[in-house]
């Protein structure tokens, strides 16, 4: 008996345990998720301008990683993740862009007076237009590189060490093995801080390292080129949808310029010759223009209201890689004179305050990076406000005008009131006075 009891104690002291545990967690993880005012204080260093599918961010001060949307800002030690399948670009304030392909993990270090981006996993490009500002930092595996203008990509091959690429610019790199300046001919390799550089007359011109193609959909058209001076055709061109090449397309060419129609997303490409002298793999986004297709309101539609216009619903269908939309309100179908305008990050806006009157609308995404700018309006859609005639009294039938009842008589105990329908009345309001 007394060893039973024994077992009942040490179970409820192991069960009391757990569940202050679990309490503790639950505490700790409502903190963490409810605390959101602590950064209101912090300055934001860039801006999400455009993601596809899921991207996460993890505050440096929390453990819970949650979704980022479009124009959302970010801050010093915050860390960026995409799944698989997705990607995100940041724009910093200096005008810096950050390009993750799927699954990969950055995290931005702010808080010295030189930025810092940390290269955790997955595949990163960097590209900043002004070399003359304060280079930015990319650090992996304990070393350091310095970039001032140009394009830098990086990426974890499946050995774990770090491919680094340079696009025009200037990069140094620092390491135990000391500093080295990398060109663009250069294929370097960093591994638990150790430095391989191989250098190859095999050099990609196009598309360059982090660069996107942008033409009509559905499959857009990308022009691979390569310098073929000392290299012995025929030519390997290699293109696929994943780092590792493990599904992959290869075309066979004596020519160092291929034409191939691509379908919207993230690619890589890689070419070698006869001899087996091969490229760096090279990252790139191939972004259709695909018109926004508009279902809302309906085409034509007629919105009857009685005193004042209800607030309109303007919704379209999202678009892969749009960074926002832009939408435009006018009385006539060629929007010589605008009655609204403007931005909105998601698929919908809502107007309030219009006038009766015919309307015409059209929307149209935007890429507002790498240079892109504005896509193609859609269709336009026109809807009408349109008030309805005023209403006309009901005429009342029961009890008729001048009517006297006995208080004390029974039928003064129910008084029945009833009135003729009013056509278009939906609800009435009786007052007795």
């Amino acid at each position: 008996m007394k060893q039973n009891a024994g077992r009942r104690k040490l179970d409820m002291l192991v069960l009391l345990g757990s569940i202050t545990a679990a309490f503790g967690f639950s505490a700790a993880l409502y903190l963490d998720v409810n605390t959101s005012s602590r950064l209101e204080g912090q300055d934001p260093i860039g801006m999400l301008v455009m993601k596809k599918r899921v991207a996460q961010r993890r505050y440096g001060d929390r453990v819970v990683w949650s979704p980022i949307e479009t124009e959302e800002p970010v801050y010093s030690m915050d860390a960026i993740r995409t799944e698989a399948g997705a990607e995100a670009l940041i724009r910093l304030k200096d005008d810096t862009e950050l390009h993750l392909s799927d699954n990969s993990m950055v995290v931005l270090d702010f808080s010295g007076r030189t930025g810092a981006i940390e290269f955790v996993e997955g595949s990163i490009v960097a590209r900043r237009a002004d070399a003359t500002t304060s280079s930015i930092q990319i650090r992996a595996d304990g070393a350091q590189l310095d970039m001032r203008g140009g394009t830098v990509d990086l990426s974890r091959d499946s050995d774990k060490a770090v491919a680094i690429g340079v696009t025009g610019g200037e990069a140094i790199l620092r390491s135990k093995d000391g500093e080295l300046t990398i060109a663009a001919s250069d294929s370097t390799s960093l591994s638990a801080g150790s430095v391989t550089v191989v250098q190859t007359a095999l050099v990609q011109e196009g598309p360059s390292a982090g660069s996107v193609v942008f033409g009509p959909g559905p499959a857009v058209p990308v022009r691979f080129s390569w310098s073929s001076s000392g290299l012995q055709p025929p030519f390997a061109l290699e293109t696929s949808g994943t780092r590792d090449f493990s599904s992959r397309d290869t075309v066979e060419t004596r020519e160092a310029d291929v034409l191939l129609s691509l379908e919207p997303g993230s690619w890589f490409w890689r070419v070698s010759d006869a001899s087996g002298l091969g490229s760096r793999t090279i990252a790139f986004t191939v972004v259709a223009d695909q018109p926004p297709r508009v279902f809302e309101p309906a085409d034509r539609e007629i919105i009857n209201f009685r005193t004042a216009a209800p607030s309109i619903r303007l919704g379209w269908q999202v678009v892969p890689s749009a960074s926002t939309y832009e939408y435009e309100l006018a009385n006539e179908p060629g929007f010589g004179f605008m009655v609204r305008s403007g931005r909105n990050p998601g698929s919908w806006t809502t107007l309030d305050g219009l006038p009766a009157g015919s309307y015409y609308w059209r929307v149209r995404a935007r890429y507002d990076y790498a240079g892109l700018g504005a896509g193609s309006w859609s269709e336009t859609r026109s809807f009408i406000l349109e008030p309805l005639a005023r209403l006309q009294p009901p005429r009342l039938t029961s009890p008729l005008p001048d009517a006297a009842f006995d208080k004390d008589a029974p039928e003064a105990a129910a008084m029945f009131f009833a009135w003729e329908a009013v056509p278009g009345a939906t609800v009435y309001e009786l007052d007795i006075l």
